[in-house]
């Protein structure tokens, strides 16, 4: 009959480039938790996309690649730039080699391409001793106490009073490694005895805290009386 039949023509796309993966430097501060900024790109991110990205810390604590690596993020990203909120909780501190690693969004998943950055992890308390609460006066407590931290040393202090079940900061100031001392007014702080506490902070934000007196601070606004 002299049919005949065509079939449709259909586009191969073949893609056998790695991806760039480029991470930004972090900050050179030491950090329990860190938003980290990496950079995607691929000839044919627009036409196949790309494939997972993942990003691990190793083990390790001198910032070699020696160590186990550990999973902090996996997922689709978009070529150009995104911001990963990385968590290090459960490491323990000192310089930690990060890797960045896509995969190719086409037939080849095998090609991947990889980038690493070192960053300095601190999840360690502050250390906190020598702490005193004396009421030099019924509206004044002079605070003073001795704070360290090895790896990203003291940024602030703050005093809070117990509010019911809610501490409330009643103080606040920058601080420093070593001794330290602040004033702090408790007027705004209601009659009777209130429970205070201090709080030290580092650098990675990692807070140690000791509280005031077993008894609490006495506030005392009423005034006194005059008779005669």
């Amino acid at each position: 009959a002299g049919n005949t039949a065509h079939s449709a023509m259909s586009a191969l796309v073949l893609d056998t480039t790695v991806p760039t993966v480029s991470i930004q430097p972090p900050t050179d501060a030491a950090v329990r938790r860190l938003p980290l900024t990496v950079d995607l790109a691929d000839n044919l991110a627009s036409v196949v996309g790309l494939g997972i990205t993942e990003v691990d810390v190793n083990t390790a604590p001198d910032g070699s690649a020696s160590g186990a690596w550990q999973r902090l993020s996996a997922g689709l990203l978009p070529a150009g730039r995104s911001t990963l909120q990385l968590d290090f909780a459960g490491l323990v501190g000192g310089a930690r080699r990060l890797r960045g690693r896509t995969a190719n969004g086409g037939e080849h998943p095998e090609l991947v391409g990889e980038a690493t950055v070192t960053v300095q992890v601190d999840q360690s308390s502050p250390a906190l001793t020598d702490v005193t609460f004396t009421q030099s006066s019924p509206q004044v407590v002079d605070v003073a106490w001795i704070a360290s931290d090895g790896r990203s040393g003291i940024v602030s202090a703050r005093v809070e009073w117990l509010d019911g079940s809610a501490w409330r900061q009643l103080a606040g100031a920058a601080a420093a490694s070593g001794a330290g001392r602040m004033n702090v007014d408790i007027s705004s702080v209601p009659s009777g005895r209130q429970q205070v506490r201090l709080v030290v902070v580092d650098g990675a934000g990692n807070d140690s805290s000791a509280g005031g007196p077993v008894n609490g601070v006495a506030v005392d606004h009423t005034p006194p009386s005059v008779t005669g």
